[in-house]
């Protein structure tokens, strides 16, 4: 799985790297790894690996009584017939289900390493971090609003509602509520 998380980071990542120009340079190489290695912790917690498919018991090779008659075409034509008494062993067959359980245990782990990576570019981006092509300077700085302080955590913001989203007031409770609320008082509830 290891050798899967490096090959799907050098794909998705490519030739990139991220830049903060409102940081000198050392400043920002440091940075760059704090953040870096913060935003993988978090989307490695945020996004679980799936679990492998488990493996299945080695079957043992099974033993078959063979009985019959044959018929063998030789090349000229000829018909022989036979008679045949004996066993055969099988040595362990094909699962064809375990090929699939594997190649969807491969297929989820692609996307969980997919989801992890958006998880962590998005991370970079919230800290101001810019992604750059190799040999480019980045367009613009990014806004300090969107910088959050060192060693901070992230909240989502409550939404604002308008008048006409607030939510509506619970009704009065019924004739039966309000029955069962002086009955309970009565039992002690």
């Amino acid at each position: 799985m290891r050798a899967l998380t490096v090959a799907v980071a050098l794909l998705l990542g490519g030739c990139t790297t991220w830049e903060r120009p409102d940081l000198d340079p050392v400043t920002a190489e440091r940075q760059r790894e704090i953040d870096t290695a913060e935003c993988t912790a978090a989307a490695m917690q945020a996004v679980p690996l799936p679990n492998p498919p488990p493996q299945a018991a080695l079957a043992s090779p099974a033993e078959y009584s063979v009985s019959g008659t044959t018929t063998f075409y030789g090349p000229n034509g000829q018909i022989t017939t036979g008679y045949v008494n004996g066993t055969a062993t099988a040595a362990g067959g094909y699962d064809p289900g375990r090929g699939l359980l594997e190649g969807q245990y491969f297929q989820e782990g692609l996307n969980a390493e997919a989801a992890r990576q958006k998880l962590a570019n998005a991370c970079m981006l919230r800290r101001g971090w810019v992604k750059v092509k190799a040999g480019q300077q980045p367009a613009a700085a990014p806004l300090a609003a969107q910088v959050p302080a060192a060693g901070s955590t992230y909240s989502i913001p409550a939404p604002s509602l308008t008048a006409s989203e607030a939510p509506l007031p619970l009704p009065p409770p019924t004739p039966v509520a309000a029955r069962y609320s002086e009955w309970s008082k009565t039992q002690g509830h």
